[in-house]
């Protein structure tokens, strides 16, 4: 079978091997050996190329979706600051304590709009936050780079619709 030059073709475009998810999980219980390789020599490659793009796909709620570039950590977004402001919470201090994108602190600002993608720091969860700065969405993952599938995210809503992203990587 092809399963290893597929997943050799996804890595080398920037797929995420998470080897302690669940494509590590499948090609075990597949006995995919050929697969566990290719991941394997994957497994520390993606972390080290920077997000250039996330572009996100959300059929239920689409006003999110959208291509979102990344900002630096001493930006905050607008919709934050809103939230900050509303709730009476210092904006600079709660952005600090609560952004935890990586070692540079990356977040992720929404093109069309004040929407945006951040990793918080207090609950290991990525959020995409719709342009009022409220989370729409919420993932477990690591924090230098949001998970692509749409099997991490969950609703804020508690609805069943979730969103699907691709990740672009210098």
């Amino acid at each position: 079978n092809n399963l290893a030059i597929g997943a050799q073709a996804l890595l080398s475009f920037g797929a995420d091997p998470d080897a302690h998810g669940p494509p590590f999980d499948v090609a075990m219980n597949a006995e995919a050996k050929d697969v566990l390789a290719v991941l394997e020599r994957f497994e520390t490659r993606v972390e080290s190329k920077r997000v250039t793009k996330i572009v996100v796909y959300a059929e239920a709620e689409p006003s999110m979706s959208g291509t979102y570039l990344p900002k630096p950590r001493t930006e905050v977004p607008e919709g934050f600051k809103d939230v900050c402001v509303e709730n009476g919470w210092d904006v600079e201090a709660t952005w600090v304590k609560l952004n935890g994108g990586g070692e540079d602190g990356a977040w992720y600002k929404k093109t069309e709009d004040k929407s945006y993608i951040y990793h918080n720091a207090l609950d290991g969860s990525w959020w995409i936050d719709g342009p009022d700065g409220l989370g729409v969405y919420k993932g477990v993952g690591p924090d230098w780079a949001p998970m692509g599938m749409s099997t991490a995210w969950k609703a804020i809503d508690g609805g069943s619709h979730t969103p699907t992203l691709a990740i672009y990587r210098s």
